[in-house]
């Protein structure tokens, strides 16, 4: 399950895009409903973005959306 995984978080509001990097220029790989879990991999150095996996699929999201299992800032800063 998502625990083993390591940190998760889940869709706080409304619909969340999934994009190919961290940043609203980029392609929407897919989107997530509100309430969705995510295993999160990483982040932004600025804290703005994370990278997360659903479903076998990674991508980036605004952590704006989002709501973790463990400070934001515990996550390594990932490209």
């Amino acid at each position: 399950g998502l625990a083993e995984a390591g940190p998760w978080a889940f869709v706080s509001a409304g619909t969340l895009n999934v994009r190919m990097g961290p940043g609203i220029a980029f392609d929407v790989i897919t989107t997530l409903d509100q309430g969705a879990l995510v295993t999160a991999l990483g982040r932004t150095a600025d804290r703005l973005w994370a990278k997360i996996m659903t479903e076998g699929v990674e991508g980036w999201a605004n952590t704006g959306h989002l709501k973790f299992s463990i400070p934001l800032s515990f996550l390594p800063v990932v490209q």
